[in-house]
């Protein structure tokens, strides 16, 4: 008798969207944290280019929802979701996350992570590189040491970028706080001055208090930081981006472009 293997439509098709992260402890202050780790898995995952990923900004309209996973799918044209969720232990965080097939309705991966201090800002190369090999996906050289590039092993900053991150979407309804943003940027800088990514985000905090208050000079310092971003990684996607912002604001159009970099990228809806 012959056997035939029908393959899956995930084998072929690399998709996956990202939920946010579920706080189990049910406590709001926590929030901040798993809505990070969201978007920063996300942003491993969209540097490895067989994966069709969906951004955070999208995701997030996702975080409350009720929605069956097939429906969540088809509505983002992906194959598979990728749900997690976080628990605060004493110390560190208990993850656990389920690949699921959602057009089969059908497990694909599942795992359980508990980490600590500079075990816990590696989680989300760890999860990137994981589902990679889920997909079976071969990363390039490149792909493989751009994955958690300009991050930090310091657990400190990486909670405050987190909770710059938080306040800045915030910020959106209540401009005041891109100030409060910037000062909790500035402290992960302090803590960790080779933190590529917490400049990148301090330089689209000024461009968007510059947006704000155009009479200042957070244009300039915008792009200072983005520099200093690039001059720590030069292959950080995210400098550029944050260094785009500022060109479109300008109007320096063909400098903007050649950054890579949508102008809707200005303005995230909170």
């Amino acid at each position: 008798m012959d056997f035939f293997w029908k393959e899956s439509v995930w084998e072929k098709e690399k998709s996956v969207a990202v939920l946010p992260f579920l706080n189990l402890n049910g406590n709001s202050e926590l929030d901040y944290f798993a809505d990070g780790l969201t978007e920063n898995l996300i942003g491993q995952i969209s540097k490895i280019s067989s994966i069709k990923t969906i951004s955070y900004r999208t995701m997030a309209d996702f975080r409350k929802t009720n929605s069956p996973l097939d429906s969540i799918a088809e509505a983002l044209d992906v194959i598979t979701v990728l749900k997690g969720t976080i628990e605060q232990l004493n110390p560190g965080y208990r993850f656990k996350l389920q690949l699921v097939d959602a057009k089969e309705n059908k497990n694909i991966w599942t795992d359980e992570y508990t980490r600590n201090g500079t075990d816990l800002t590696q989680l989300q190369n760890d999860i990137a590189r994981e589902i990679a090999k889920v997909l079976n996906v071969k990363l390039t050289a490149e792909e493989s040491i751009q994955i958690g590039k300009g991050e930090t092993s310091d657990a400190e900053a990486y909670d405050l970028l987190f909770k710059a991150k938080r306040t800045y979407y915030e910020a959106f309804g209540n401009p005041k706080l891109f100030e409060e943003a910037a000062s909790l940027l500035q402290k992960a800088i302090e803590i960790d001055p080779n933190y590529a990514m917490a400049y990148t985000w301090l330089a689209k905090t000024y461009a968007q208090i510059g947006f704000d208050y155009p009479e200042g000079n957070w244009n300039d310092l915008s792009l200072e930081m983005s520099s200093k971003a690039l001059e720590l990684e030069p292959k950080l996607a995210e400098g550029y981006s944050a260094r785009g912002m500022v060109y479109y604001e300008l109007g320096q159009l063909s400098k903007a472009k050649k950054t890579h970099w949508k102008p809707q990228s200005l303005f995230i809806p909170t």
